[in-house]
């Protein structure tokens, strides 16, 4: 094997290695060798596909995000979501904007007012008594033996029955009417506004709770305005004394003792067994009422 050199001319000149079976060239430049690599992804210098930005998007929960850096979606693809997430961010912005200057325009649906009146309408007083029949007015009108059968349910009723009681043809209102309570024996004592007023200021009604009496409820003669007050306080207002008769007591659809009063319109049907108050007797009580006008205004 034979092998020529050549002498060393410095670091930038070559040196070669020659040999009959083969040849083998080795190049060093500066002692130093240069390496070059090809990027793997060439595409991850741009922003909107770096690697941390496409996994945000597959994590996040803003919907169509996710779908417009799709690695294995197609282009076209791609291009349609990012249409519509575009599309559906300037529909919330405009409908936020639109918010905003609707909140800011400062709209009123509702307006309140506090007037001071100098003169309110009374109201409608309707009392009834606890119990719907007077025994004694049963009795003389032959009622009782018919009211006691219907409240006590000692028997069904039958034609023989309502004919020996003489009671075929009588109606509710005439049992009621005949057989109830009246107001000059409720009715003891009555002052309105301090000015002495009676039980003929009353006017009977027929309620749920039977036969009752009302204050107020028909306008004052000559004229076609209710009662009014001008001042509060139980002084310029309605004082009664009732008798609540306990002793004529008898079989009715109550067994309560008492009377039940109710505060309304006087075009308003009284529901006394419903809402009215129950006053026991031997009681003293203050009812004080307030007034709510509500009027509905045309748009």
């Amino acid at each position: 094997m034979t092998s020529n050199s050549t002498r060393k001319r410095g670091y930038d000149e070559p040196i070669r290695f020659n040999s009959s079976d083969e040849k083998l060239d080795c190049v060093f430049e500066n002692e130093h060798v240069h390496q070059t690599k090809e990027p793997k992804d060439r595409g991850r210098h741009d922003f909107c596909c770096q690697e941390d930005w496409v996994d945000f998007t597959e994590q996040t929960s803003l919907h169509g995000l996710r779908y417009i850096w799709l690695r294995q979606a197609a282009f076209i693809r791609r291009l349609l979501w990012l249409v519509l997430t575009l599309l559906c961010a300037g529909i919330m912005m405009y409908q936020i904007c639109d918010r905003a200057i609707y909140y800011y325009s400062w709209p009123v649906t509702v307006n309140v007012k506090i007037n001071f009146n100098e003169t309110l309408h009374f109201p409608t007083l309707t009392i009834c008594n606890q119990n719907a029949f007077r025994a004694t007015a049963a009795e003389a009108t032959g009622h009782y033996a018919l009211i006691t059968r219907m409240f006590r349910d000692e028997g069904a009723f039958n034609t023989s029955f309502l004919d020996a009681i003489n009671a075929t043809n009588i109606t509710f209102g005439t049992l009621y009417s005949h057989s109830g309570h009246q107001p000059k024996d409720m009715i003891i004592g009555c002052k309105w506004k301090g000015e002495e007023c009676g039980w003929w200021n009353f006017s009977q009604v027929a309620t749920d709770s039977g036969l009752c009496f009302s204050f107020n409820a028909e306008p004052r003669k000559g004229g076609r305005e209710f009662l009014t007050v001008d001042n509060p306080g139980s002084e310029n207002g309605l004082s009664l004394t009732i008798n609540v008769e306990q002793y004529e007591y008898m079989p009715g659809p109550s067994d309560a003792s008492g009377v039940k009063i109710l505060l309304h319109h006087p075009h308003q049907f009284p529901k006394v067994r419903g809402l009215g108050l129950a006053l026991p007797p031997g009681s003293f009580a203050f009812v004080g009422t307030s007034m709510i006008s509500v009027s509905i205004c045309a748009s």
